[in-house]
């Protein structure tokens, strides 16, 4: 009867409960495919921005304890969907215009440019994280790992920082103005906390509602001090009269630009 009623307090305690099995592998698949679709999906055109707080839960959920190259590639084809999806047309369009070659090389640059600055990240992101629940204060290390991630994509080579996570809630001004302390980096880091809180929560599913509600609740805490700090800042901007901008990007071909050399 003793150890009955051991093994029943383990299995219902909050902190010590089995791990959900592993996806199948055409789950996870599916699971990384969908991460694809819902960041694309938070960025123009159809800019559905609130898809991108959970947008990293699915690949997250795929990605668990799996091993070092199937979490790569799960990461890579999240990353192929969202990136591509989103950069191959322009890509595409900019160098059929720019480019004096023949057609296969537009072609072979809008497919390999979102590989190298996009997916290829996202599979590092996804090899770090694989084993997300088990990480050291994961609500501040798996974010870090997804910064660090981006920080790559912008920095090493040429840089490419295109449609980083942070990039998605450019509407929200009162979220965005942290961006004044560290960047869209600091932006990525809350949308991806929120994301990461939400997967913990799922994952602890079986573990009652304070095992669940935990991460939810201090993600919670991070974005309204970041929204705390955003209702500040338009009321500290300088006083004066406002001026209207505009922007122009000229649209000349590469012949032209080397007229004018």
């Amino acid at each position: 009867v003793a150890s009955e009623s051991s093994d029943d307090s383990e299995a219902t305690s909050p902190l010590r409960s089995p791990p959900p099995s592993l996806p199948a592998p055409l789950a996870a698949v599916g699971l990384a495919a969908a991460s694809g679709l819902l960041y694309l999906a938070a960025f123009p055109p159809l800019d559905w921005t609130a898809l991108a707080w959970l947008a990293l839960v699915p690949l997250l959920l795929a990605i668990r304890d799996q091993s070092l190259a199937r979490a790569t590639l799960l990461g890579w084809l999240a990353g192929t969907i969202a990136c591509n999806g989103l950069t191959t047309p322009s890509i595409h369009e900019a160098a059929s215009r720019y480019l004096d070659a023949a057609r296969l090389v537009p072609a072979l640059l809008a497919a390999a440019i979102p590989q190298l600055f996009g997916a290829l990240w996202f599979a590092a992101f996804a090899a770090l994280a694989r084993r997300w629940p088990a990480a050291p204060l994961p609500l501040l290390t798996v974010p870090a790992a997804w910064v660090a991630c981006e920080l790559g994509r912008a920095e090493i080579g040429y840089g490419c920082p295109w449609v980083l996570l942070g990039h998605s809630q450019w509407a929200r001004l009162g979220l965005i103005q942290i961006a004044d302390l560290a960047g869209v980096f600091g932006v990525s880091f809350v949308v991806a906390l929120a994301n990461v809180a939400l997967a913990l929560a799922w994952h602890r599913r079986r573990r009652g509602w304070r095992a669940i509600l935990a991460p939810p609740a201090v993600a919670g805490l991070a974005i309204v001090a970041t929204l705390a700090y955003g209702a500040t800042r338009p009321a500290a901007a300088p006083a004066g009269a406002a001026l209207r901008v505009a922007l122009v990007q000229p649209d000349l071909t590469m012949d032209d630009r080397k007229s004018v050399v």
